[in-house]
């Protein structure tokens, strides 16, 4: 699993690895596996109080980024672990999420990877005035 932060104000990147044994996947409200991957690597945005360090910037300037997660590479077989429980803190217990999920006979990994993630990034940048 390759974690990226890519400012938005330079063409800094910063990758770090991490390596997995399975993917823990939300099912409450979401109906289906791909939709649910989708969260995972979904960007999250940087920017106002939480923007982030640039090391390539001078002075080491705070700049808006984006930071996501993508598959670099695949294992042969990839475990899914689905987040069938949540914390209720109004009685201080587990709660089990009975949410149906769908899951596909066969999964495309390519729209989570991070070769396909990044080919996105650069289309957005090319379309933007």
């Amino acid at each position: 699993l390759s974690n990226n932060v890519v400012s938005r104000e330079c063409d800094h990147v910063s990758c770090t690895e991490e390596a997995f044994f399975h993917v823990q996947c939300q099912v409450k409200g979401v109906p289906s596996l791909e939709q649910s991957l989708f969260k995972v690597t979904e960007a999250d945005s940087l920017e106002g109080d939480n923007k982030y360090t640039c090391s390539q910037c001078p002075g080491g300037a705070l700049v808006c980024a984006d930071k996501r997660a993508a598959f670099r590479c695949l294992p042969p077989v990839l475990c899914v672990n689905t987040q069938r429980y949540t914390y209720n803190v109004l009685f201080l217990q587990k709660e089990k999420v009975n949410s149906f999920m769908s899951f596909p006979l066969e999964l495309d990994m390519k729209p989570y990877c991070e070769e396909v993630l990044r080919g996105e990034r650069a289309a957005n940048n090319t379309a933007a005035p």
